[in-house]
């Protein structure tokens, strides 16, 4: 119970991801198989029963410590947490005998067979050897509001750094993890090959593209196609089943499920490789896979407000004949293809770029600029047909778009919690309105920082926690690389990619750019 407690604890003041991994895993290395076991389903999402109601745990606890229920209440109005509450008025612990997990799990199995007296006489032989960290555990167990603030991802990190198992493995087998019937060996057992065969592929990074790699690189041995602004990812069919790998082994479980259900009329051994983006009626739209990804569960009205394409640049079917398939009348990739003709499927074929020359490509990609890419991704050769061979992958961007906007909003680290997180948002003007556009993590350099930070201190206007609201008069050259419609903005616009080139400190607000200078960009842009 005591590592039990210290966990829960950890988990719920810690905020750094790897020192919350760390905790896991030492937890899970340092209790037994079954407690384990039940600590892993209680991550994984069980919801306990509730044994006893909180209002009775009030009045045996303000019993206990002889006060009235006003003073509980008053407690309570200064932000305490009702279990919390509970917990801390509770006289402390008479002795400091050992309790498990396990125990605590038998009374929970128990309780709800005694009688009142019975009931809240084992209650209070547990508050009288449990100190108020474990007491507020036990309490959250008790009415059935436990709950471990964690990600599925931690829990996957946690048991590939407990046990040195790949990342994908884990993933995988927690992924099918039948609550309170599964054991942590389940986990630990070695790879088999029905799991081996449903991981991705490996991912290749891509390097940055340069002219400089022109009297490198023979251009006949390249093709091109675009690279989407999305995530990258691998749908792999296997035994059944789909799986949608993400970058790192990451198993994006249940997020895509109008993708995963084309890929089921394909047979087993079957991988796609490709780009997932937001998509509206005007075509693809970065905020819309953001906003997505933000939801913890994926619902049929969340796919429907936020809806998605899938860009896919490579397919395969690997060792049909490994995998006991019955020869099929058609081809997986003639199959493949057929989803893709379907006017409803939400896939699409990114198709090579043929061209002989370098200044052929520079050209193409300039008059050609498709909506929603980041640049053209130019490769040596087909990566899924033959993971053996190392392949050559650039990433050859958009040419930026600049404007002259005005600096609206700052948020510094020094105002903020996480200390050091800095976001600057320009903005333009319309009819005497300012309207935001654009978002950047960081400055280009430390003197510009240096000056914002002190014209903060004596420009600003309105404070909202760590962001401060100045005055608009300082001026800046941003570049972008794509520019969207989107309507959830004030201004019903969005720079993409947004960087800061300069500050110019001769250029007043009067010399920057409009919202009818911004619009004006899209008659002549293809993005």
């Amino acid at each position: 119970m005591k590592n039990f407690a210290n966990l829960y604890l950890a988990l719920e003041q810690e905020i750094r991801r790897q020192r919350r991994v760390e905790a896991i895993a030492n937890y899970l290395g340092s209790v037994s198989e079954t407690e384990g076991a039940i600590v892993c389903s209680i991550m994984m999402g069980v919801k306990l029963k509730a044994e006893i109601k909180k209002e009775e745990l009030k009045l045996l606890a303000c019993d206990l410590a002889d006060i009235n229920s006003w003073m509980f209440d008053e407690c309570l109005s200064h932000g305490n947490n009702y279990l919390d509450t509970v917990s801390l008025i509770i006289p402390s612990p008479k002795s400091n005998e050992h309790k498990s997990l396990n125990d605590v799990f038998l009374l929970l199995e128990s309780i709800k067979k005694m009688n009142v007296d019975d009931r809240q006489k084992a209650i209070l032989d547990y508050w009288s050897v449990l100190n108020s960290e474990k007491r507020i555990v036990f309490n959250q167990l008790l009415c059935g509001v436990f709950k471990f603030k964690i990600s599925f991802d931690e829990l996957v990190e946690a048991f590939t750094l407990w046990k040195g198992i790949e990342k994908g493995v884990i993933g995988l087998r927690l992924s099918k993890w039948i609550p309170l019937e599964s054991t942590l060996s389940d986990l630990r057992k070695p790879l088999l090959e029905s799991e081996r065969w449903t991981l991705p592929e490996l991912f290749y990074e891509f390097q940055d593209w340069s002219d400089d790699l022109k009297s490198l690189l023979d251009s006949t041995a390249f093709k091109a196609r675009w690279a989407m602004d999305g995530l990258e990812v691998q749908v792999v069919k296997m035994n059944g089943e789909i799986f949608v790998w993400g970058q790192k082994q990451k198993l994006l479980f249940n997020r895509f499920p109008e993708i995963e259900s084309i890929f089921l009329a394909l047979p087993d051994g079957c991988i796609a490789s490709g780009t997932i983006v937001g998509w509206d009626k005007d075509g693809a739209d970065k905020v819309i896979l953001q906003q997505r990804e933000s939801k913890k569960q994926v619902t049929t009205k969340v796919m429907t407000d936020f809806p998605i394409r899938f860009f896919v640049s490579e397919f395969i079917q690997r060792k049909v004949d490994a995998f006991n398939i019955e020869k099929l009348e058609k081809s997986a990739q003639d199959l493949f293809f057929e989803l893709l003709d379907d006017p409803n499927s939400l896939c699409f074929w990114n198709e090579a770029i043929d061209f002989t020359t370098w200044d052929q490509l520079d050209n193409y990609q300039t008059k050609h600029r498709l909506k929603g890419s980041i640049g053209m991704e130019i490769f040596s050769k087909n990566t899924l047909k033959d993971s053996s061979i190392q392949p050559k992958k650039y990433l050859k961007k958009n040419d930026s778009h600049t404007l002259l906007l005005t600096l609206l909003y700052v948020k510094l680290g020094i105002y903020s919690s996480d200390r050091g997180g800095e976001e600057y948002t320009f903005g333009v003007q319309h009819n005497s309105i300012w309207l935001p556009i654009a978002r950047v993590a960081e400055l280009m350099i430390e003197e510009d920082r240096l000056f914002i930070h002190e014209f903060v201190k004596q420009n600003t206007i309105e404070k909202f926690g760590p962001v401060r609201n100045i005055k608009p008069t300082l001026v800046f050259e941003v570049s972008f690389t794509s520019i969207f419609r989107n309507e959830r903005k004030k201004a019903g616009v969005e720079l993409i990619n947004a960087t800061v080139k300069c500050r110019h400190n001769h250029l007043s607000i009067d010399d920057a750019h409009q919202l009818s200078d911004v619009m004006n960009l899209f008659s002549g842009n293809s993005d």
